[in-house]
């Protein structure tokens, strides 16, 4: 038998015994006529239906043709047969083997059979048996026979929810779900209490929420799972589903075929029964609850209502009955009129224009109300009192800069040439006066150039001499070819005995100069001089020591950071006397606070490591200030860059900031 003409007797089968009426209190007749229309497929010769009885033992419920199936008359169950029976209904899964008996003539006998299920509960068994040999392939289309007859007889079987028979106890349960629907306005609250509670009003396995946002339909609740994951299969294949259906605007009932379905819901619904594994599928639309002012204008115009447009659906899934259940088809209707208008409501709450900043001012508002209230309008007036302040009381803003105290006379020493340091007179901290020798350096190249430039001064010389005295012989002789002759060599000679005695000259004040000498008369701040310079080579231009003069004036030398100097520029441009006052404090006495004028910024920039960029910058100072001042001595000193607002004397570095990041 092909699939579709199965599909049609399973269709015929489900339609003759729903007109038997409820099956649950003497299902036989069900069975009877189950096992009527599966005897009419042409490899089944006889079927049988087992029920447990009160003592857990299987019982022959009813059989079709039986008898037929021995020589005899007579069919007796084997004990392997019944213990194939016993698997069956232990393990809930069909299955086809061959056919053990007591009696006689069954050869080549095949049976196949599927536990009956009251709930999740196997209570029973179903036998089909064939006469004939069958194949690999027929076996398989036997046992799925099996399953869907036992899929129906399931069916028969299935009791009514416990409290349906208390109507009393159903409307309180019902009650309690429509008032858990009305507690929340929040779209995907509501979702998830319709699928959660609605699932047990109505008794199917699994129920989904879909809602339609414009154009987009998605899934806000699915039953059993606290939050839905919208880029998983399934969902992606139910809010395909759905979208399709909410189209139609009707309610869509799979049952194991897609006949009588719209063309566009048939591949959408492959898809979501790949990734559910459900035998059914029921998609309710939800439309938008009806307004009072709308029904109340329409009856006025002796109108027909206008159809309500659709907001969403409801896809209730059944996994182990292919045919919706009693109580699914009972209460539908009630459950999804109130999911729709609570859905309605939350949505037409949700859509309002900033609803979370009304929200929030709407409770702030309440919190407000009663004594409160004066405790509000005290800080606000003190709020506002400071925020005047900050903006309307002048104060000075002040620039920050660290430093150094050092004497405004200050000179570097270098190295005159390349050579080694030889001889080390003076010492860190020593007094010297000008002129006083420091350090001797030594340098071969030097010493062999003027070695050379002396033998080069004796060879000139001589040969000056032997050329004078040839052109004296010559003149005495009157050879005046001869004389003309070596009075030229004679001048060449004497030009390049003029010039080896420059160059030996030059050599000698370089080598002099080897011996350095103090520029000044101050202290020696150079430390350690005598591991850093003794016995090392030292490059031509190179510092090799700073003398300060202590006698003299003294300043600051402060690093500002880069991005403060423009405070400190405009200040200046608009002083008159191209100075500011300064404020400094040592760090060996930072409870005395002395003065102090800038007058001088450097001319480039520096990287520090702590401040990065800064530019440094001098201030002048009084050395009576300092009775035990000290060379390097810290500082931490403020420069005044004029009248400003309270606020940004206290947060000018924030609102900087905050102009830097806006800004760019």
């Amino acid at each position: 038998m092909r699939v579709e003409q199965w599909q049609a007797v399973l269709s015929q089968l489900r339609q003759e015994l729903a007109a038997v009426g409820e099956p649950a209190a003497a299902p036989k007749p069900g069975f009877q006529q189950l096992l009527t229309r599966a005897c009419q497929i042409p490899q089944i010769a006889a079927g049988i239906v087992w029920l447990l009885d009160e003592q857990a033992r299987l019982r022959i419920l009813c059989e079709h043709q039986l008898p037929t199936l021995a020589a005899d008359g007579r069919f007796e169950i084997s004990p392997r047969h019944q213990q194939q029976l016993a698997i069956v209904l232990r393990e809930g899964q069909a299955t086809c083997l061959p056919l053990e008996s007591a009696g006689q003539g069954l050869p080549h006998c095949l049976v196949a059979m599927g536990p009956l299920l009251r709930g999740a509960q196997p209570i029973g068994v179903l036998e089909l048996i064939s006469r004939e040999a069958l194949s690999a392939e027929a076996q398989a289309v036997l046992v799925r026979a099996v399953e869907d007859l036992c899929e129906i007889g399931s069916e028969l079987l299935a009791p009514e929810p416990p409290g349906d028979d208390n109507p009393l106890a159903f409307w309180e349960r019902f009650d309690r779900f429509s008032l858990q629907l009305q507690r929340s306005l929040d779209v995907d609250e509501v979702a998830a209490i319709a699928a959660s509670d609605g699932l047990v009003m109505l008794g199917c396995d699994r129920l989904s929420i879909a809602v339609r946002h414009g154009r987009r339909t998605l899934i806000r609740a699915i039953s059993g799972q606290e939050k839905v994951d919208r880029r998983s299969n399934l969902a992606r294949a139910m809010a395909v589903l759905a979208d399709q259906a909410i189209n139609t605007g009707e309610v869509v009932t799979y049952s194991g075929t897609v006949e009588g379905l719209a063309p566009q819901l048939e591949q959408p619904l492959s898809n979501f029964v790949l990734e559910s594994r459900c035998r059914m599928v029921l998609l309710v639309p939800l439309r938008q609850a009806p307004g009072v002012a709308a029904e109340h204008q329409d009856a006025e115009a002796g109108q027909r209502p206008r159809p309500l447009p659709v907001i969403g659906c409801l896809v209730v899934e059944q996994m182990t009955d292919s045919r919706p259940r009693a109580t699914v088809t009972r209460r539908i209707d009630l459950v999804t009129d109130h999911v729709a208008a609570a859905l309605t409501n939350a949505r037409a709450h949700s859509d309002l224009f900033l609803l979370p900043l009304w929200r929030r001012l709407g409770r702030g508002w309440a919190w407000l109300r009663g004594r409160r209230m004066g405790i509000a309008a005290a800080i606000a007036a003190g709020v506002a009192t400071v925020i005047a302040a900050l903006i309307l009381v002048p104060w000075d803003y002040r620039v920050e800069g660290e430093g150094l105290v050092m004497p405004a006379i200050q000179r570097e020493v270098f190295a005159p040439w390349d050579g080694d340091v030889k001889q080390l007179l003076a010492a860190s901290g020593q007094q010297v006066a000008a002129g006083d020798l420091l350090l001797v350096i030594e340098s071969d190249d030097l010493d062999a150039e003027h070695v050379a430039a002396r033998n080069e001064v004796i060879e000139t010389e001589k040969l000056v001499a032997t050329l004078t005295s040839e052109w004296q012989t010559a003149q005495r002789q009157t050879d005046r070819e001869k004389q003309a002759q070596l009075l030229g060599e004679l001048t060449k000679a004497r030009v390049e005995h003029v010039a080896a005695q420059e160059k030996e000259q030059k050599l000698a004040e370089r080598i002099a100069e080897l011996s350095v000498r103090a520029p000044l008369d101050g202290t020696v701040v150079t430390f350690q001089l005598k591991q850093n310079l003794l016995g090392r080579p030292v490059r031509r231009g190179e510092a090799l020591l700073e003398i300060m003069d202590e006698t003299g004036p003294w300043r600051l030398e402060l690093e500002v950071p880069e991005y403060r100097m423009g405070h400190v520029l405009r200040a200046l441009a608009d002083s008159e006397l191209n100075s500011l006052p300064v404020e400094y404090v040592p760090a060996t006495a930072v409870e005395q606070t002395h003065a102090a004028v800038l007058s001088e910024v450097g001319s480039r920039s520096n990287v520090a490591e702590e401040q990065g960029t800064v530019v440094e910058v001098f201030a002048d100072i009084d050395p009576q200030d300092l009775p035990d001042r000290r060379i390097g001595a810290e500082v931490t000193a403020k420069i005044n860059c004029g009248r400003s607002s309270l606020g940004y004397a206290l947060f000018g570095d924030v609102i900087e900031f905050l102009q830097r990041m806006l800004w760019f």
